[in-house]
């Protein structure tokens, strides 16, 4: 037996003791030993995971919070397993339960970074920072969406001759104290003091953006170090999942916790970091590796992919890390080029829904990605991405009321009409991998709930001929009036969600039947952008360039040439490329003789757009 395999064992014989009673020998044997080695590692030794896609990251950070917790001994001191998504944070808080047979209740903590930092510092100790007096005794900040246009923001408006007003939602103060504008937002024809001036009247008043919320937590830890000391002390350990994704402003809060004593275990893929808009930089989390000299260990076997999609995604982004790719080659060319004209394009999605059939994959389990709203929308005007609460409900409604009403239909129509309640209702929050499901709800009582509105407001179609968005808008307020009264507790006053209902701007005297289109099409395939989709797995994905480089990150130049200030456009195509389990096809206009070297290079093949019988 080699000294390798002797470690194993001895790993594996440790697990097993640990879990015993919970799991299987055979299921812990499946365990790669780089798994194994994460999982058995100190808890008290802070340690960085450099994951590959399709390793399991969110599987792992599971099983490892179930070996630590399963025979727990502290009483007012816990673990602080940390998500971005309360998708992942179930997942996780299920492996515990069946793993450890540990409900992860009290001392410790499974939830999303930002509940984790507001109930911990922003709420029980924002006040200190922003100086909020509170009203009968509750200090609580509120939490508003940078995208929120409430009349009440208006008290907290500045404006520029030379710019449209803006309110203080819309900008942010950074670690440092700076002001910056929020995604999408320039602040710089604005009078910078005057901008500070309504920051701190609206953090003094009680609110504060997401941004604003990790920069209050960040002052807290440093005016208050014994904050920082006794957080260290509650939760000596913390595990953060997908951590490519952490902001700048939550790493300088991480620092001055373990500066304080915290151990921090941190597992993600840097390669992955693709909201770039959120000030998320994956060479800062390199930085506060290197700096802290967090001990680092990897994952390299993908369980997702097959070797020639692995390899394709490596040397899109240069990675010098051998990844072997565990899922078995099915299909002689797994990774295709497709090169498209102007005439062909809008033909593509039915092109790939011929080769799926062919192949016999699963349309179901296939996805088409682009990287902007513009090219979504020309592949599919039904996909397109209404921000009004009445062209969602018009969706919703075209979609659950088709003749013949297919699973697109039905997924399509519920996401919208949960997307538009959770606008009116509860300020856009809500889970949207599980149709904006509120916190407070079980996703199957949501859809039901959701299902039952689209029964009820199924009088409301077909749109008649002459029928505006003006007179749709008014249809919608009569019927929501009458069912806002059934919808879920914590919910917004119907006097402040009926001022929403009304036409998409600029549209009023537009025939709605003119504006929205069904959602079947001859394909049947989900088309989404590639931030949709980011920790899905499907069987086959056709990711399409823009066929200009108007669109920023959506072009095929800017995959394989990204400048140094645009490094995440590279990464937007490799989270895109590692999606898929067996096909890989990327649609581009026609390349150069240079281009076309490239993308050889990656390992597509080349072949002719030829529809499928």
């Amino acid at each position: 037996m080699t000294k390798r395999e002797k470690k194993r064992l001895k790993r594996l014989a440790k697990l097993c003791v640990q879990l015993q009673q919970h799991s299987t020998e055979a299921h812990l044997c499946r365990l790669s030993d780089e798994q194994l080695h994460y999982i058995c590692h100190r808890l008290s030794v802070s340690c960085y995971v450099e994951a590959c896609p399709g390793s399991g990251k969110t599987e792992i950070v599971g099983m490892k919070a179930a070996y630590e917790l399963a025979d727990w001994q502290e009483r007012s001191a816990g673990i602080a397993i940390l998500a971005f998504t309360r998708n992942a944070a179930r997942v996780i808080r299920n492996r515990v339960t069946e793993y450890a047979g540990n409900s992860a209740g009290y001392p410790h903590f499974i939830g999303t970074i930002d509940s984790w930092l507001h109930g911990y510092l922003l709420q029980p100790f924002g006040h200190a920072i922003t100086g909020y007096a509170g009203k009968n005794g509750d200090k609580s900040v509120s939490i508003i969406e940078n995208d929120l246009r409430a009349d009440f923001l208006n008290n907290y408006k500045v404006t520029a001759a030379q710019a449209k007003g803006i309110s203080a939602n819309q900008y942010y103060k950074k670690y440092n104290g700076q002001l910056e504008g929020a995604p999408r937002t320039s602040i710089q024809h604005f009078d910078q003091r005057l901008l500070a001036e309504t920051k701190d009247r609206f953090l003094r008043d009680g609110f504060a953006t997401y941004q604003d919320a990790e920069h209050i937590c960040y002052q807290v830890l440093k005016q208050q170090p014994v904050i920082a000391k006794r957080l260290s002390r509650r939760f000596p350990y913390v595990i953060i999942d997908e951590c490519q994704d952490l902001s700048y402003s939550q790493l300088c809060v991480f620092y001055k916790l373990l500066a304080a004593g915290t151990a921090l275990h941190i597992i993600g893929d840097p390669q992955q970091a693709i909201y770039k808009f959120r000030k998320v930089d994956p060479s800062k989390l390199e930085s506060f590796v290197k700096r802290l000299a967090i001990r680092r260990q990897a994952l390299t076997r993908n369980y997702r992919s097959n070797q020639a999609i692995v390899d394709t995604c490596r040397r899109l982004v240069k990675t010098p890390q051998v990844v072997r790719g565990v899922r078995p080659t099915i299909l002689t060319a797994p990774c295709r080029l497709w090169q498209y004209t102007s005439e062909n394009l809008g033909s593509l999605p039915q092109h790939f829904s011929g080769l799926i059939s062919e192949l016999k994959l699963s349309k179901r389990k296939s996805c088409i990605l682009v990287r902007g709203t513009s090219l979504l929308s020309q592949l599919h005007p039904s996909e397109g991405n209404p921000r009004s609460s009445t062209a969602l409900l018009a969706k919703a409604l075209i979609a659950w009321n088709e003749s013949q009403r297919s699973t697109l239909a039905i997924e399509s129509a519920l996401h919208n009409v949960g997307k538009s309640l959770s606008l009116l209702a509860y300020a856009g929050r809500g889970r949207h991998q599980q149709q904006y499901c509120p916190d407070h709800l079980k996703p199957h009582d949501w859809r039901q709930f959701l299902a039952n509105i689209l029964n009820d407001a199924s009088y409301l179609y077909p749109f008649n001929q002459g029928l505006t968005w003006t007179d749709l808008a008014a249809q919608l307020k009569h019927y929501l009036r009458g069912t806002w009264d059934s919808l879920p507790t914590s919910k917004t006053e119907w006097a402040t969600a009926s001022r929403k209902i009304r036409a998409p701007k600029g549209k009023g005297k537009l025939e709605v039947s003119g504006e929205i289109h069904p959602v079947t099409s001859t394909h049947g395939l989900r088309i989404t952008t590639i931030h949709g989709v980011k920790g899905e797995t499907f069987d086959a994905v056709l990711l399409i360039s823009a066929t200009t480089k108007k669109s920023p990150g959506g072009h095929i130049d800017h995959w394989l040439h990204p400048d140094k200030d645009n490094e995440e456009y590279q990464r937007f195509a490799y989270v895109a490329c590692s999606r898929p389990r067996h096909l890989l096809v990327l649609a581009t206009p026609q390349l150069t003789s240079q281009q076309l070297k490239k993308v050889h290079e990656l390992g597509l093949e080349p072949e002719e757009v030829v529809a499928s019988a």
